[in-house]
């Protein structure tokens, strides 16, 4: 799917009560946008939902994949770059996040594997409820990769519990900020 417009190519509905809405699962798809905004936004990935074997590519200066709230869902197998992902200059004059999940809500248990993200100023943001803790949110991020970034992770001090093991940073910009 290929964008014309300055918005994301798939969303979901705006709902009151995130875990509300129904579960989905997308597979397989390639996602191609020259935006401001995420390449793929989701408000609410609830219950068994997924998202796997995925491609986001951003032209423009949004981001790859965002998701405001998910709990015991599963992103994985999935890759996203954007036009610099070949640039040798590396700094913090790149944008966008690859992969930006921000808790708005309590919940908990995603997971996040063999994921890869290449090119954006960051690879993922992991990010806990606005206003503290979540202490059920636990996020399991696991063998995943930040490739050609300026920051690797960034995970909030808002996230609890979380469990990173066995990710990939590249080289001297792969930075991490936990």
């Amino acid at each position: 799917f290929k964008s014309v417009t300055d918005a994301p190519i798939l969303t979901d509905p705006v709902v009151t009560l995130p875990n509300a809405v129904a579960e989905y699962e997308i597979a397989h798809i390639r996602f191609d946008a020259t935006s401001t905004t995420p390449v793929v936004l989701f408000h609410s990935l609830y219950g068994i939902s997924s998202i796997h074997h995925c491609v986001a590519y951003q032209r423009g200066t949004g981001d790859g994949f965002k998701f405001e709230y998910i709990a015991s869902a599963s992103v994985y197998d999935n890759f996203t770059f954007n036009a610099d992902y070949v640039t040798p200059v590396k700094g913090a004059s790149r944008t966008g996040v690859g992969f930006n999940f921000i808790q708005g809500y309590g919940g908990g248990l995603p997971v996040f594997e063999r994921n890869s993200a290449r090119g954006f100023l960051t690879g993922f943001v992991i990010d806990g409820a606005a206003g503290g803790l979540v202490d059920d949110y636990s996020p399991l991020i696991f063998h995943n990769e930040a490739s050609t970034v300026y920051n690797g992770f960034i995970i909030t001090e808002e996230v609890n519990k979380a469990r990173v093991c066995h990710n990939y940073l590249e080289g001297e910009i792969g930075r991490a900020h936990v």
